[in-house]
């Protein structure tokens, strides 16, 4: 059995921070004002902790992963189209659109070789180059944080534990 140490080696680790966008985080995002600002009352109390994870996971030179939704309906699947007109949700996170840009002051460090990986579905291994990418610079471990943990990031770890990789979900 690894001990926490083992599990979370920064050689072999990357930190993959989830769906961090405006239209999801912030007061005027079509979450919040599809369902009130105290939605996203939480998500304003924790960005200083992610932003403090994100820090120490740069300073113990972790891989940062940045995920970007994009759910424009070109890349949507039926079931997923009937879905949101089923629950009447508004299109979020539209291509080129202020509710798509990352909230918050989080964003990727290019000179870091950070990089974003837009995904198309809940999950951001499914449709995306993220395993390859993880797999090519040795990453067996990862750790994910973002909004929301009970659909994106559950999603996301959850299937990354089924591609064998040493997986956590950061706490708030």
């Amino acid at each position: 059995m690894l001990n926490l140490q083992e599990r979370l080696d920064p050689k072999q680790t990357a930190l993959i921070v989830i769906d961090v966008q405006n239209d999801f985080c912030h007061r005027e995002g079509a979450l919040a004002l599809s369902h009130g600002a105290s939605i996203v009352e939480d998500i304003e109390a924790a960005m200083p902790n992610l932003h403090r994870l994100i820090n120490a996971a740069r300073l113990a030179d972790v891989f940062v992963v940045f995920i970007r939704s994009i759910y424009d309906d070109q890349y949507l699947s039926p079931a997923m189209q009937d879905q949101r007109k089923r629950r009447g949700s508004k299109k979020v996170c539209q291509t080129g659109t202020w509710g798509a840009e990352f909230y918050g002051g989080i964003e990727p460090d290019v000179a870091r070789a950070e990089i974003v990986v837009v995904k198309h579905r809940f999950n951001a291994f499914s449709g995306t180059e993220l395993d390859e990418t993880l797999r090519r610079r040795g990453i067996t471990r990862v750790v994910c944080c973002g909004f929301t943990t009970s659909v994106c990031v559950e999603s996301t770890a959850r299937d990354a534990f089924f591609r064998d990789y040493f997986t956590a979900i950061a706490g708030d």
